[in-house]
């Protein structure tokens, strides 16, 4: 009988119905698929776990919360940037308390019984404007229960999973013991067929063979300067490939905002690169 009420709910829903239901009457469950690391298939059991459930009847929503887009791409829903409105969207006039349908967005009848709120780029840039602000957390959570009356599951993919300032203590001890499990206990790493995190550690046999491989380097520093690109990216203050993609990001921001242009933005990493190039009495040839 549920799925006949929630089915009756989505049909009413696209013809600008909402059906209102208590909090305790809301069974949908919310799946989050998550990892810190990259490549490690959470996209993939997404749209698995997603088409499987489809497959018994029930109605899946699955939310793409990765700015790369891959689960759009996946489903061949790609919204280009700003010509579709996608989970960045929704989460931004939730943000600004804005009422909108709460279906507007979702891409529908990809596969039976499954629905799509895509992503796209802008996503980086909502994400790092929103980074300091203390009710980003919950802006998640505030779209989920707009949709939660209308589907049996909703499966969001692509967290990345991660302690930050806005994290509680008892996130951060639970986060803590995790790791420590992880590492110490798991066997994850041995099992998978990884290196050990001790230096001291097992490590699978099939390593054995390795162990008298050189490691060459086919660009090596000249002698001297093995550590001057480090030296100068730390005084330049633009530290490349020490901090994710925040690079990327800022770029994708200004441009989101229009206040700073790509060459601007390239200037003045320039003339930061050159001022640290001075003081480090470093001469480019």
């Amino acid at each position: 009988m549920r799925g006949l009420e929630r089915t009756c709910a989505r049909t009413a829903a696209r013809n600008g119905i909402f059906i209102k239901r208590t909090e305790e009457n809301i069974m949908t469950k919310v799946i989050a698929v998550v990892n810190q690391k990259g490549g490690v298939a959470k996209t993939t059991t997404t749209i698995n776990v997603g088409a499987g459930l489809a497959q018994h009847g029930r109605n899946v929503l699955l939310v793409d919360l990765d700015g790369q887009g891959n689960l759009t791409r996946g489903l061949n829903c790609v919204p280009k940037t700003r010509e579709k409105f996608t989970i960045r969207d929704a989460m931004m006039l939730s943000k600004n308390n804005v009422l909108v349908d709460p279906r507007k967005g979702i891409q529908t009848n990809l596969i039976d019984h499954v629905d799509v709120m895509p992503a796209n780029v802008d996503l980086l840039s909502f994400e790092y404007s929103i980074k300091d602000d203390p009710a980003a957390v919950t802006l998640l959570k505030s779209y989920m229960n707009k949709v939660r009356p209308l589907y049996d599951y909703s499966i969001n993919g692509d967290y990345s999973y991660g302690i930050n300032k806005k994290s509680s203590e008892e996130e951060i001890l639970a986060s803590m013991l995790y790791v420590k499990w992880l590492v110490e206990e798991s066997g994850y790493s041995y099992s998978e067929g990884g290196l050990s995190v001790y230096k001291a550690g097992d490590n699978p046999s099939f390593y054995d063979s390795l162990k008298d491989c050189v490691i060459m380097e086919d660009a090596p520093g000249v002698p001297g300067e093995e550590l001057l690109f480090s030296q100068l990216n730390t005084e330049s203050g633009l530290l490349f490939n020490a901090n994710g993609n925040a690079k990327v990001q800022s770029i994708v921001e200004h441009a989101f905002n229009g206040d700073e242009t790509f060459d601007s933005i390239m200037e003045e990493w320039n003339k930061a690169w050159s001022n640290a190039q001075a003081k480090l009495g470093v001469e480019a040839k």
